[in-house]
């Protein structure tokens, strides 16, 4: 365990593996823990997958110290077949991705000892936090980015697939159906370095989350990328729509992408400082202090 500061406040971070009944490998994950006004909301991050989530690694743990340092103890943690978490990532789907949150959201009750969590989901993170919301016993959530169009999502790990054998190979590139064919078969596809099999892509193509969202009887937020301020995306208003009433869709305003680093930023400032504003105001009675 050791002790950083951030905006001028002592946070303990500490960074060790747990295990849960939910799965057979152990988890990796950090703490962020304000020393003195803490408040009785803990924020666990939800990250999302592969080359994503290695593309905004740095910027998710200074969202959770920014997040720590406003009084919120933070936990960040691997998927299995992720990071520094046991397990395969051929071997994980959205099902494992979302136990592995629900015994995360445990992990971080018993280690700050908050009677309330918000999740923050990123990207396809945000469908998983969304799905784990209920089984977390979440009280809050905030989706950074979703990615609305699941099965378009899913169908472009597909055809990266294909692209890559082009691109890195010389490989005369393969028809999808051939693909599917090999997926069908018990083969792994590489997707930017990350082997994913049949199940997952099944589970994401044939996904239907808005009962999920419909479900969730909290307070939540949608907050988009935009470079320039403009109207949400009809997917997000669709999503705002089915969170209903206690949902507040805000547009963050910075130049940002999935795939490429425009312009290197270790912290998404706009971003953090959208999610720590709506906390403290959304979760306010829930926040008081210990």
């Amino acid at each position: 365990m050791s002790v950083s500061e951030s905006a001028g406040t002592r946070l303990l971070e500490d960074h060790f593996f747990f295990e849960s009944s939910f799965f057979e490998h152990s988890l990796y994950a950090r703490t962020h823990i304000p020393v003195a006004g803490q408040r009785d909301v803990g924020v666990l991050v939800v990250p999302p997958i592969g080359r994503e989530r290695q593309r905004i690694l740095r910027e998710m743990a200074n969202l959770g110290r920014d997040v720590a340092a406003a009084g919120f103890p933070v936990l960040r943690f691997d998927y299995r077949g992720e990071g520094e978490s046991g397990g395969e990532f051929s071997q994980s789907t959205v099902t494992t991705r979302v136990a592995d949150t629900v015994a995360a959201a445990s992990e971080l009750r018993r280690r700050s000892g908050v009677s309330r969590v918000a999740l923050i989901g990123f990207h396809i993170g945000a469908v998983v936090a969304a799905l784990a919301a209920r089984d977390a016993g979440a009280d809050l959530l905030v989706c950074c980015d979703p990615v609305c169009g699941i099965q378009a999502y899913a169908k472009n790990l597909v055809r990266a697939s294909i692209l890559q054998q082009t691109q890195y190979s010389g490989r005369p590139p393969e028809l999808e159906s051939e693909v599917r064919a090999r997926l069908r078969a018990g083969n792994v596809i590489n997707v930017y370095g990350f082997f994913a099999a049949a199940p997952f892509i099944d589970e994401l193509e044939t996904l239907d989350i808005s009962g999920a969202l419909r479900a969730f009887p909290g307070s939540s937020a949608i907050m988009y990328f935009t470079p320039k301020d403009a109207p949400p995306p009809q997917p997000v208003q669709a999503w705002g729509a089915l969170l209903g009433a206690r949902c507040a869709v805000q547009p963050v305003t910075m130049n940002f992408s999935w795939t490429t680093r425009k312009r290197w930023v270790p912290r998404l400032r706009p971003l953090n400082e959208a999610v720590v504003g709506w906390l403290q105001t959304t979760g306010q009675e829930a926040a008081a202090l210990c």
